[in-house]
């Protein structure tokens, strides 16, 4: 049977050398390291520095400049194994990502050189372990040694670049400052974020940053399993949410084995199939193999009667199925198929390879959206026949050292997302192929996933279509859909985050087949944004008015939203005190954006100036919830930093109402646009920017108002935004939003102005619905400022939105802006 065996943790060591061409011959220098350093795995360069205290947190401040030089230098990492291999035993050390250039030894034997962050390496290291048990002719016991050598980031390759791509280069980065043409990322397929973004830091990061195991099988390694499901007979049993769609009549199972067989060989299969979250009568079946000796692929296939199905999490439950897989040799076979599996806590002692993967079925496709055109893509999701509105958010690294990143901290973000409302998660392509806890975690909680490969934002140019780049991405990319392609929560891969898909032929044409080759059972986009799809910066980028959004009428908007300036207790974390007011460089180095914060915060300021002043014990309406003063609490600074209070009250205020125009606009819309992503949930370091939950966890007001806006039942009101006085009449139309497959009866919608019922009305709500339910008017009273929608079901209020009418914007953007969009646009055709 397989045994495992966990390297990852604190007992390995590291150290520096002077860098070497990445392309020398012999790059085993580790005897050059002068100081071997304790160090954590999985986990980065500078986070083993900075544990030791060789360098200052590069969070805070502007440290992360004196933490450059770490680039210049070339690291090793080493780890001695005590590993004794019985008879008949083979030994695979497995690395699930390595950043970014490096090569592996193991007793000083080069077992592979590879540039890529994402690609599992696996090598059998079965003929190059050391006997732990054998003493040497020094009368010493010898250990075995893994060491791994990677190029600092200063050695990272860049593209090469003809004599008119340099002058264009130099033109566009004149024109528009951080966008060259030709920037020196896209040559690598790393984190693109990494090399500086607007909402993270210039930190090109190193290290063992995913999982590092070995396992150890007999005759044969199975390599990887892919699960294909075919589900047939979808239905219904029951009117409940909890019934609706969740079983089918049977389930094909295709089980595709990659297999490296020592000899040539008679085995036998027996597969287990058991319900993982849930309880269900296990199922065995058994197969004859006949392999032949090196790589080979075998398919087995089962039928799985009755099945409970993977869904999303507001359809129901998320049904996980586990296959514990067994191969055994000619001489342990069983008389029976029927019967012939083994169970989990008695396996065959002699079986040649044992694996336990889970999966999940489910159907997804994509259809058109109502009313779009006939030539549209289609943009509306469907999950087991149903199909499903995307109240969805982009998510980023959680941390700008990623190999940092543990399951809690993911866990964390998850449950706040699905707590939120949230139903899809857009993993951005200037991000990462997160690790596999990751998507498990969604997979568990039945959050979707729209995956991108790692190329983003080039604009002006294009990324190389040399067959050497191409090779480069087929092979990281190919990594990235078979690590990932058993996860039923993943239900999309797009090519990346805005490029010209026209300029970018070739590549997208390589991913395209790169998914058809090793996935094909899920939609693949070509780009974000692609036809039909939206990512509105007029507002924010170009400075328009949020009326602008109420203009959008895109099939599926996957990019909008408003920056806002942290808590002041997340913000005093990694801003010195003398830095904290007024905004500086600091400021700016955590990327405020101090004139466009300006622009949008300005409606709020005289609403947050009236909080300020507020006695203790005050009631005040902050977007959609009464919140008190206690003893002037919003004046937690004294002097001219009560200033800092009011910014960053009015910033959050912007975010929450520029984000609650946005997403009502959608919903209202309901599958003529088919869902919404706004930008961005989570940060990957302290930064003043998009996010709703900054990096040490803590929400945004813009995070309470998603509670909200994002509640699968939503009454949302449209009226104009204009200035609202006394005497001023209020026209609202009302509408009733029911994304989930359960149906109200005898509600009652409530309206209220100021805490005073304006309007009531019982409604029925059908499901996955949007309705127009009907208009208000009504003259507003000296004082008429706050606006609720309650619907209440059976004594319970289950949706209550909230609307701040003191908000008035009249600005709109300066032709320059508008300008400026319309170019940044253009570049994405």
């Amino acid at each position: 049977m397989r045994r495992s065996v966990d390297l990852n943790g604190p007992d390995w060591q590291f150290g520096c050398v002077p860098q070497k061409p990445v392309d020398c011959e012999d790059a085993n220098d580790c005897h050059q390291v002068a100081e071997w350093l304790p160090a954590t795995v999985p986990g980065n360069v500078r986070a083993d520095l900075l544990a030791l205290g060789r360098i200052s947190d590069p969070f805070y401040g502007l440290n992360n400049e004196d933490s450059q030089w770490v680039d210049e230098w070339d690291w090793w990492y080493r780890k001695a194994l005590s590993l004794q291999l019985d008879e008949g035993e083979r030994a695979f050390l497995v690395f699930e990502g390595i950043d970014y250039i490096s090569t592996v030894y193991l007793n000083g034997v080069e077992l592979g050189r590879r540039e890529g962050m994402f690609s599992r390496q696996v090598y059998e290291i079965t003929r190059h372990l050391f006997d732990p048990f054998a003493e040497s002719s020094s009368g010493q016991f010898s250990e075995s040694v893994v060491t791994v050598r990677i190029w600092g980031s200063a050695t990272l390759p860049r593209p090469q670049l003809t004599v008119g791509q340099r002058a264009w280069n130099r033109i566009s980065g004149t024109l528009m400052p951080k966008f060259e043409a030709f920037p020196d990322r896209i040559r690598t397929l790393k984190c693109q974020m990494g090399f500086g973004w607007d909402f993270a830091p210039r930190l090109r990061t190193m290290g063992i940053w995913d999982d590092v195991y070995l396992v150890v099988t007999r005759a044969v390694f199975i390599r990887d399993v892919f699960v294909q499901c075919e589900v047939q007979g979808i239905r219904d049993r029951g009117q409940g949410i909890g019934d609706r769609g969740q079983k089918a009549e049977s389930a094909r199972v295709q089980l595709r084995l990659e297999l490296d067989a020592d000899r040539k060989q008679a085995a036998r299969a027996q597969v287990t199939v058991r319900g993982n979250n849930f309880a269900t009568d296990e199922q065995h079946f058994g197969f004859d193999l006949a392999l032949s000796k090196g790589p080979q692929v075998k398919e087995l296939e089962l039928v799985i009667e009755n099945p409970r199905l993977w869904q999303p999490w507001e359809r129901g439950f998320p049904h996980l199925y586990e296959v514990n897989l067994s191969l055994l040799p000619d001489h342990s076979l069983v008389a029976s198929s029927v019967d012939c599996g083994p169970r989990r806590a008695k396996e065959n002692s002699s079986s040649l390879d044992s694996l336990v993967t889970t999966f999940g079925l489910r159907t997804i496709e994509l259809i058109p959206n109502d009313d779009a055109p006939s030539d549209a893509p289609p943009w509306t999701f469907v999950f087991n026949d149903q199909p499903l509105f995307i109240r969805g958010a982009n998510w980023v690294p959680v941390d700008a050292l990623p190999g940092r990143a543990r399951r809690n901290d993911y866990a964390q973000l998850l449950d706040l997302a699905k707590e939120a409302g949230i139903n899809m998660l857009r993993v951005w392509g200037g991000g990462l192929r997160e690790k596999r806890a990751f998507y498990d975690l969604c997979d568990e909680l039945g959050l979707l996933v729209w995956q991108e490969f790692p190329f983003a934002c080039v604009f002006f140019g294009h990324f190389p279509r040399h067959e050497s780049f191409l090779n480069l991405a087929r092979s990281e990319c190919t990594a990235i859909v078979r690590q990932l392609r058993n996860h039923p929560s993943l239900v999309l891969w797009c090519g990346g985050n805005e490029y010209s898909p026209r300029r970018n032929r070739k590549l997208t044409e390589t991913l395209k087949a790169v998914v058809a080759a090793n996935d094909g059972t899920r939609p693949f986009k070509d780009v974000s944004p692609g036809r039909g799809d939206s990512h509105n910066w007029r507002v924010w980028h170009g400075k328009a008015n949020l009326r602008h959004y109420r203009r959008d009428e895109a099939q599926f908007a996957s990019e909008f939203g408003l920056s806002s300036i942290l808590d002041l207790a997340s913000l005093q974390r990694f801003i010195p005190p003398e830095h904290l007011w007024p905004p500086d460089q600091f400021w700016q180095y955590h990327h405020a954006e101090l004139d466009k914060l300006r622009r949008y915060a300005q409606p709020w300021i005289r609403v947050c100036k009236r909080i300020a002043s507020a006695p203790a014990g005050f009631a005040i309406r902050r977007s959609g919830g009464w919140i008190t003063n206690p003893a002037g609490a919003v004046r937690a600074l004294k002097g001219e930093s009560a200033s800092l209070a009011q910014f960053i009250e009015a910033t959050q205020k912007a975010q929450a109402f520029g984000l609650q125009v946005a997403i009502e606009h959608f919903r209202r819309r309901k599958y003529r646009a088919s869902g919404t992503l706004f930008w961005q949930f989570n940060e990957p370091w302290p930064a003043i920017c998009w996010s709703l939950v900054d990096y040490y966890r803590r929400p945004k007001l813009a995070y309470h108002k998603l509670q909200q806006i994002y509640n699968p039942v939503l009454i949302s009101l449209n009226y104009p935004l204009i200035e609202y006085g006394p005497g001023t009449v209020l026209r609202a139309e009302i509408w009733a939003i029911n994304d989930l497959l359960q149906s109200f009866e005898d509600c009652r919608l409530r309206i209220l102005l100021d805490g005073k019922e304006i309007f009531s009305q019982a409604i029925n709500l059908p499901p996955d619905s949007c309705r127009f339910v009907g208009l208000i008017e009504h003259p507003l009273p000296d004082g008429g400022q706050h606006l609720e929608a309650r619907l209440s079901c059976q004594g319970q209020i289950i949706s209550a939105n909230g609307y701040d009418l003191q908000y008035h914007d009249p600005t709109e953007a300066g032709l320059f802006d508008r300008l400026r969009s319309w170019i940044g646009e253009m570049t994405m055709r």
